[in-house]
């Protein structure tokens, strides 16, 4: 089962997983919005990466976001991860404090 936690405190936000889900399609849409996470920040002006671990099985991803565009890359990616975990409860869980 894959574990994802995403926190933000002010303007740091952080994803992290962990382990593989069972089936290959749901790795590859983990993997596919956690990619373009880290595309993302790496390209927009207003999010300055902090941290960044991109290994299979394991995965941070850690910036700064200066502004709201900064910020919404990032509840994009968690809205995506969300609805995975929807679909496939019995191989991910998505914990999180920003969407309370």
């Amino acid at each position: 089962m894959t574990k994802i936690k995403v926190t933000k405190v002010n303007s740091h936000i952080r994803f992290e997983a962990e382990n593989h889900a069972d089936t290959k399609e749901v790795c590859a849409g983990i993997s596919a919005l956690l990619c373009t996470l880290h595309g993302a920040i790496e390209n927009c002006e207003t999010a300055y990466p902090v941290y960044a671990q991109l290994d299979p099985g394991h995965t941070v991803i850690e910036y700064l976001a200066q502004n709201e565009v900064a910020e919404w890359i990032g509840y994009t990616i968690l809205i995506g991860l969300m609805q995975i975990e929807l679909a496939h409860k019995e191989e991910v869980t998505v914990t999180q404090n920003i969407f309370i």
